[in-house]
């Protein structure tokens, strides 16, 4: 077992309080949670739609109708982290006023976290034979090439970006409120005027008729080490400027579209008591589940149609 281990000489501080890194934020109200009983895969189904009735005089006739289902497999994994913190670690951190066990577990949650949203984006693929999960982009549908000369940084184009998202969701059957999620890139340009002649800012005018939901922003890129340690991105590195993703939580009778299918009550932490043979200290923390896109098809684009995305907004041409 692999473990992430402090030096002794990072533990030798004599600052009482480490600054953490800085990062955005990562509240997700959007994403319903379900906790599920531990399985290798999780099977959804979704109704279909029945045969039209017939039309008579006195209903002397009818129509013989059947009903079915298609059924979607998923399969459940784990995020799983370790740490080990060798005991005079622990002690000279405590004579220095430092409280290492919370900083680093602090640091270890948040990159769960982060993971955890960026499978919900964009899925995992299967490296390291890991399960095959999709995320929203991969069973989402593109509408970038109707937008892909709709430059951001036009006055009154963000506008036309939500209507965009807006009328194909209407065109797929599925009602608002929608909400939207956006790269950080592009919240500056919700914030600019539309025109002289509405005076209003772009996000203003897209609240008031296109999206009745929230509006949240996430940050993109290429996830990878730098400055500051391993940086995880939640959505992909944009091929221009930024993107954006436009969904209906739930479908014309109230159900969920999507959810966060969970084993664990969310992320779990096991608290090391005593030292293992290599006088350390181990803490493990746990996250297993999957997103559940109900109807969707692994890796089929366009098959949750209740998602609506452009993956590559230009600010300019």
């Amino acid at each position: 077992m692999a473990y992430t281990r402090l030096t002794t000489a990072e533990t030798n501080l004599l600052e009482t309080i480490a600054r953490q890194p800085a990062s955005a934020p990562l509240a997700a109200p959007w994403l319903p949670r379900r906790k599920i009983e531990d399985a290798y895969k999780l099977l959804d189904y979704t109704m279909q739609r029945v045969e039209p009735p017939v039309l008579s005089p006195l209903g002397e006739f009818s129509t013989g109708v059947s009903s079915s289902k298609s059924e979607t497999n998923r399969p459940v994994g784990s995020f799983r982290m370790t740490w080990a913190l060798n005991k005079t670690d622990l002690r000279v951190a405590q004579r220095n006023n430092y409280n290492i066990i919370a900083q680093t577990l602090a640091m270890l949650r948040s990159s769960m976290e982060h993971n955890i949203l960026k499978l919900v984006f964009q899925g995992n693929t299967g490296e390291r034979d890991l399960p095959d999960i999709s995320g929203m982009l991969d069973v989402g549908e593109d509408i970038n090439n109707s937008e892909e000369t709709v430059y951001w940084a036009t006055a009154t184009s963000p506008v036309t970006h939500a209507q965009y998202g807006y009328d194909d969701l209407l065109a797929n059957n599925f009602y608002g409120p929608y909400s939207w999620i956006l790269s950080w890139s592009l919240a500056s340009g919700l914030q600019a005027l539309n025109n002289a002649a509405n005076p209003r800012t772009h996000e203003e005018i897209i609240r008031a008729g296109y999206v009745k939901g929230g509006i949240y922003f996430y940050q993109h890129g290429t996830s990878a080490y730098g400055a500051g340690g391993y940086t995880t991105y939640p959505l992909p590195v944009a091929t221009t400027d930024g993107l954006h993703i436009m969904f209906a939580p739930k479908n014309g009778v109230g159900e969920d579209n999507f959810y966060l299918a969970e084993v664990t009550n969310g992320i779990e932490l096991r608290v090391a008591d005593v030292t293992d043979e290599n006088n350390n200290y181990v803490y493990e923390m746990e996250w297993r589940g999957t997103p559940v896109f109900r109807g969707a098809t692994t890796a089929s684009a366009g098959s949750a149609p209740y998602i609506v995305y452009a993956p590559d907004v230009d600010f300019a041409a």
